[in-house]
């Protein structure tokens, strides 16, 4: 599996999703372009847009936090290929 600043790149984001616990929103995610470098640009209101319920934005977050752990412990060659410090999908 090739990585992308030091995180796994997954076929696409329906691998991700799937491999998460979120397979049902793949398809709406596809069809708005995200990909996994994209997942900490996206705000609750985008993921709302989306159709996500409040419990899988929770798991969203995590398993992009988990993500941007991988990069910072992974890769110390710059910002993280998951999002950056606007705090849209991070942790809040």
């Amino acid at each position: 599996m090739q990585t992308r600043g030091g995180i796994p790149e997954m076929e696409n984001i329906r691998d991700w999703l799937t491999s998460i616990g979120c397979k049902a929103y793949a398809d709406a995610f596809e069809e708005n372009g995200i990909t996994i470098d994209m997942l900490g640009d996206l705000s609750d209101a985008d993921l709302k847009d989306l159709g996500v319920t409040i419990g899988d934005k929770i798991r969203l977050r995590r398993a992009t936090e988990d993500l941007q752990q991988a990069n910072t412990s992974g890769n110390s060659r710059g910002p993280s290929a998951v999002g950056d410090t606007n705090g849209d999908l991070q942790s809040h």
